[in-house]
C-alpha cells in the first residue's frame, strides 16, 4: 500500500478526548498503556491511507512489546475503529486523510 507522504502531515487530538465514554472504558479496563496503544495504532492507519488489517495485529503487538491479545481487544472491543471485512479504520482518521488527499489533489490541478 502506497503511504502518504508525512513531511507536513499530523493528526490532531481534540482536547478533552480521554473524556469520551469509549476512551473511559479503555483506561478503566485497561490502563494507561492501552491509551499509548491505541495512539500507536491511529498514527499506523495515518500512515497506511486509513486500513489497517486484523493480520497486522501480530505486528503492532511486536512493535509495541505487548501481548496481541491486548491489540485485539483493543481495536474490537471498545467501538474506537469499525470494520470491513478483516480490514479497519477510525472514521475520523479515514475522514482526515481523505480531506488530505483530495487538497493534495486540488493543489496539482492547473490554475486558470
Amino acid at each position: 500500500m502506497e503511504k502518504l507522504n508525512l513531511e507536513t502531515f499530523y493528526f490532531q487530538m481534540d482536547c478533552g478526548w480521554t473524556s469520551d465514554p469509549k476512551i473511559q472504558m479503555l483506561l478503566y479496563d485497561l490502563g494507561y498503556s492501552a491509551i499509548s496503544i491505541y495512539i500507536m495504532i491511529i498514527d499506523w492507519l495515518y500512515q497506511e491511507k486509513g486500513v489497517l488489517n486484523k493480520k497486522h495485529y501480530k505486528y503492532i503487538a511486536k512493535q509495541l512489546n505487548c501481548d496481541e491479545n491486548l491489540v485485539k481487544q483493543i481495536v474490537e472491543n471498545y467501538e474506537l475503529f469499525f470494520f470491513e471485512g478483516d480490514e479497519f479504520s477510525s472514521t475520523r482518521a479515514r475522514d482526515e486523510i481523505q480531506k488530505r488527499i483530495t487538497k493534495s489533489k486540488n493543489a496539482k490541478k492547473p490554475k486558470n
